[in-house]
């Protein structure tokens, strides 16, 4: 009860998380009882089945069209503190029987959206070492029940689909360097995620789902036909795969883009904050300045050693010119002066150790797909010491010798 959100809505009853976690100890029994009684006895209150759907558009879509809102139901938070329970015990048997594929990231202790990055873009390196093209496909649900921030059907395809998976992120790739036995591979999958979805009544829209093959040169390129439910899935050259832009080629040219880009919009807000009328003191310019703009830089700092120099002197001259921002410093101040004010470490050093720890992490709590990884990787390497295009892990590779 203690890790209950207080600001999230009720539902009919008007019961907030706030009133259930200053609740006196005996009224906490008696609605452990209630939760008890109810998970026994398979009865759930009316009051309980009654929801609030709120209508969220969504991104960069027209708000005149129906379809793109997507639907979120408010449920009461007794309901809620009762589903918490049977996923804690959901949970535990699946972890016992080690039912949860490791490919799924989404809603588990320990793991995180930078699995799913690393996956893809430490199998796209290797393939060009290999010089083979490896094609992946993003795939789009049609339509998915949003309950609470979480979906339903959502424990029944984690258990069975087995690709890269974050929640209702699902990609799948395979590497060849023959375009036919790719497009062959793909189609079979494609095959056996149909038959999937019509067992557990869910579909998918062929023509917001995507297939992006890398590869490094440009002559010749690859054209797939990939068929699903009668439709062909178009092709890009880049894509946003959890926040993170991946072209064709893995330069990763229009994610950094992007990120400077955004970073410009919020140099704008920092300026306004850091103007004396905020009577702001150093440390709370500081805290703005780490959540406005330093959260960009290593939310993205898994693919930072695989991006070329010129974008990384980019990225630190963003962050200079925030930090002088920031303190209302001139131009001139020298790069050191406004790390030692700020007591922040340089942007590669910060880097490093996030991605350092991460791997320990990964080996401390026995994280199953980065560890796959790692063991293949370590595996290639005993045998191929040169490598053409340097993948995350060579950057790494002193961690795991």
């Amino acid at each position: 009860m203690k890790n209950l959100k207080s600001k999230l809505s009720c539902g009919e009853d008007k019961i907030t998380n706030i009133m259930l976690k200053n609740l006196s100890d005996k009224f906490k029994l008696v609605l452990l009882h209630l939760c008890k009684t109810t998970i026994n006895s398979l009865v759930i209150p009316e009051l309980w089945k009654r929801v609030i759907v709120k209508m969220i558009p969504k991104k960069n879509d027209g708000k005149k069209d129906p379809k793109n809102y997507r639907p979120i139901s408010i449920t009461s938070c007794i309901a809620r503190l009762c589903e918490r329970f049977i996923l804690s015990d959901i949970n535990d048997h699946l972890k016992k029987n080690n039912i949860i594929i490791k490919q799924q990231s989404g809603f588990r202790s320990f793991r995180q959206t930078k699995d799913n990055i690393f996956a893809i873009c430490q199998r796209n390196l290797e393939a060009f070492n290999l010089r083979k093209k490896n094609c992946v496909i993003f795939l789009t649900y049609r339509r998915l029940l949003i309950k609470s921030g979480k979906m339903d059907y959502c424990l029944i395809w984690i258990i069975e689909v087995h690709s890269n998976l974050f929640a209702d992120d699902l990609a799948s790739s395979c590497a060849s360097n023959k375009p036919s036995v790719i497009e062959q591979a793909m189609n079979i999958f494609l095959n056996k995620l149909e038959k999937w979805l019509h067992k557990w009544r869910l579909d998918m829209n062929p023509k917001k789902c995507q297939y992006i093959v890398f590869g490094k040169g440009t002559k010749n390129p690859v054209h797939l036909k990939l068929k699903l439910f009668q439709d062909f899935i178009p092709k890009v050259n880049s894509i946003k795969f959890l926040g993170i832009t991946l072209d064709f080629q893995m330069n990763f040219n229009e994610c950094i883009n992007e990120i400077i880009s955004k970073f410009n919009g919020r140099l704008n807000i920092l300026k306004i904050l850091s103007n004396k009328s905020w009577c702001l003191n150093n440390d709370t310019l500081k805290c703005i300045y780490f959540s406005l703009i330093r959260s960009i830089i290593e939310y993205n700092s898994i693919i930072y050693p695989l991006i070329s120099e010129s974008n990384k002197k980019r990225l630190r001259a963003i962050q200079y010119n925030a930090l002088r921002i920031s303190f209302r410093k001139p131009i001139k101040t020298k790069n050191e002066e406004l790390l030692q004010l700020s007591h922040a470490t340089k942007l590669d050093d910060r880097i490093e150790h996030l991605n350092k720890r991460y791997f320990i992490n990964c080996l401390k709590y026995n994280n199953e797909l980065i560890k796959d990884i790692i063991r293949k990787f370590k595996n290639w390497y005993t045998t191929n010491r040169e490598c053409k295009y340097k993948t995350i892990l060579c950057h790494y590779k002193r961690i795991f010798e």
